[in-house]
């Protein structure tokens, strides 16, 4: 965890509304590197052990499950309404959360985010392809400084976590577990993804239980399912856009990952070279 990120915890509380709270994060961290942990299957090869000890006085962002692993350095928690569970916070109560979701969204249980931002397009009629951020590539008029309103990605990492990196003044992103999938396919994959196997009679229970009583036991509830089926080819081939679109703006991006599905031309390092 930064050193400064208690005090800006504390001025999160105070303030009620989330455009002013977005105002108090503009540079925060300035010239600072932001490392970023979200929950590609990449991400089993990490040694927490060996990462957490590493991570001591750095910028560090854990997108949803990923937290588990690096929670007790985390300076920002992100999620959304999906593949949500239940996460212990009191391990480090100084975490920023922020949330990001459509207004109709199935409900999550747990603290009150820090940050809670909106996506669009509102009307669910709308929320087509042609909508994404990747299709329509219009990056530079969903910095925060210019809306707090959160585009639809397709995908967390292009809605928030990249952008509050961003405006929070870093000026390099270093990525693990950002991996996508094959072109064509239509599910996730995560690190934490269980290997095929017969359930029990008491994993197949569960698995019907309500989300509210998924959330108190402790497991994960809203699950995705399928995606479009073009959604991991037009984010692979939108990342070479992205990536050009930060480097004009001063922000290098790095991934740890050899199985990203990124486009080739964003600089793939190794755990060590990221945290030496």
């Amino acid at each position: 965890m930064h050193s400064r990120t208690p005090l800006l915890k504390k001025d999160l509380r105070e303030i009620k509304n989330l455009p002013d709270k977005v105002s108090r994060l503009r540079n925060f961290y300035s010239a600072e590197t932001a490392f970023i942990f979200t929950c590609g299957p990449s991400l089993e090869w990490a040694d927490p052990v060996w990462v957490n000890s590493r991570l001591s006085g750095r910028l560090v962002f854990c997108v949803k499950q990923a937290y588990e692993l690096f929670g007790s350095a985390a300076d920002f928690h992100c999620f959304n309404a999906f593949n949500h569970q239940k996460y212990n916070y009191q391990k480090n109560k100084n975490c920023i959360l922020a949330r990001t979701r459509f207004e109709d969204n199935p409900p999550v249980w747990g603290p009150r985010p820090d940050l809670d931002f909106r996506l669009t397009p509102v009307d669910a009629a709308a929320r087509t392809k042609s909508s994404w951020l990747a299709v329509w590539g219009d990056f530079e008029n969903y910095l925060l400084e210019k809306t707090v309103d959160r585009p639809w990605g397709p995908g967390i990492m292009y809605e928030t976590v990249i952008y509050l990196a961003v405006h929070l003044g870093v000026r390099r992103c270093v990525v693990a577990g950002w991996d996508l999938v094959s072109p064509g396919a239509v599910q996730y994959r995560h690190f934490y993804d269980p290997q095929p196997q017969r359930r029990s009679f008491w994993d197949r229970a569960w698995s019907r239980a309500a989300p509210w009583c998924r959330h108190y036991l402790g497991l994960r509830y809203n699950a995705t399912g399928a995606v479009d089926v073009h959604e991991f080819e037009v984010l692979a081939q939108s990342s070479r856009g992205f990536y050009e679109w930060l480097k004009a703006k001063g922000v290098e991006l790095a991934v740890i990952s050899d199985q990203s599905y990124l486009h080739e031309s964003i600089p793939k390092i190794s755990w060590q070279k990221a945290l030496a």
